[in-house]
């Protein structure tokens, strides 16, 4: 016989309500651990999305207020008057004694973001350059800012490029270009304005593992500490994941352009399963004691069918198996052994009966033979 065949209901509840209990915990295990983990993504996303957003907020405040300070200095008198003076020294006079004047003043407000404006003149009279003033030849080259000569474009935000040669900041620049003139057809000159890259995206420097700006493919700038590569893909706008990263994709509409910002999924798993582990560890603790009260339960009714079978097997050799059997009991074993007793006691005294009737027959018929 097995001891599983003859597990009585309590105990066979017992063992099934504790592997209830730990398919319970397992799959509140996971369920919680999903909640948790969908929680603390969903907090790390709002906290970067909402950190990006104000970042970004003052960044393109700022390139209103270029847009604006631009476009007043477009509307000078000074400005003006100096691209349309067809007289090469009056121009130089000019340009030297009240054009210069307004861009440097246009220059301070935007110091912060070292700003260097200059003059596009087509002009033939001037040379190539001439402090402040630049001829279009200098531009040769630019594809970006060719197209926009051809076009209808009052005004363009540039892709992330090199400063001119004759800045003495150097490094990337976002550049600016204005129009001057009546119509976009009939325009005299253009007001070039070019932000510091490095000064104009100083702020995403505040994000955990830094950020990139990402002008165009193979354009783009990183601020902070860098932990992470560009990623492969990039989303127009919104959340993606990439190599178990989630990445922000954040635009900058004004300069069509993007910021990118990531964080690593793992930090937030493992955070997501300490969480998990602590409210669901009561549970788990009770799982864990019905198993050993179960665990107990069966090995103790296990060695008392073991005690029945060894008890069974000297039957054959006649010995009184009372002090061979398991103590009564509720379970099979101790119900078993009460039976097994119940019909040895029987059988003694069958074969007692019997014993002593062959007897009186034998006396009888002992006697009757006298």
């Amino acid at each position: 016989m097995t001891g599983n065949a003859r597990m009585p209901l309590t105990r066979k509840l017992v063992v099934l309500l504790s592997a209830l209990i730990l398919i319970f915990c397992a799959l509140l295990s996971f369920y919680q651990y999903r909640i948790n983990m969908n929680r603390v993504t969903q907090n790390r996303q709002t906290e970067m999305t909402e950190q990006v957003s104000e970042i970004i907020s003052s960044i393109d405040a700022q390139l209103a207020q270029t847009e604006v300070i631009l476009q007043e200095l477009a509307y000078t008198p000074s400005v003006r008057s100096t691209l349309n003076e067809t007289n090469r020294d009056r121009y130089i006079t000019k340009l030297m004694f009240h054009a210069v004047e307004n861009i440097k003043f246009s220059e301070s407000f935007l110091s912060g973001m070292g700003a260097n404006i200059y003059l596009l003149i087509p002009d033939e009279r001037m040379p190539e350059s001439y402090d402040l003033a630049i001829h279009l030849s200098r531009m040769e080259g630019n594809s970006e800012f060719e197209e926009y000569l051809t076009g209808t474009d009052i005004v363009l935000w540039g892709k992330l490029q090199d400063e001119l040669p004759m800045s003495e900041r150097g490094g990337k620049v976002i550049p600016y270009y204005l129009k001057v003139g009546s119509s976009p057809q009939k325009w005299r000159g253009i007001i070039r304005c070019s932000l510091q890259a490095e000064r104009l995206f100083a702020p995403l420097s505040a994000i955990a593992g830094g950020a990139c700006f990402l002008s165009a493919p193979g354009k783009y700038i990183t601020s902070g500490n860098l932990t992470w590569d560009i990623p492969d893909y990039v989303p127009d706008s919104g959340w993606s994941i990439d190599s178990g990263r989630m990445v922000l994709s954040s635009r900058i509409e004004r300069l069509n352009a993007a910021v990118l910002t990531v964080f690593d999924i793992q930090p937030l798993r493992a955070a997501a399963w300490n969480e998990t582990v602590k409210a669901i560890f009561p549970i788990l603790l009770l799982g864990g004691l019905l198993m050993l009260v179960a665990y107990l339960v069966v090995r103790k009714m296990m060695s008392r069918m073991v005690q029945m079978t060894k008890a069974v097997s000297r039957l054959r050799s006649g010995e009184d198996l009372r002090k061979y059997l398991p103590e009564p009991g509720q379970d099979e074993a101790g119900q078993l052994a009460s039976a097994f007793l119940e019909l040895y006691d029987r059988m003694e005294k069958y074969y007692s009966a019997l014993a002593k009737e062959e007897k009186d027959k034998a006396e009888a018929r002992a006697a009757a033979a006298k």
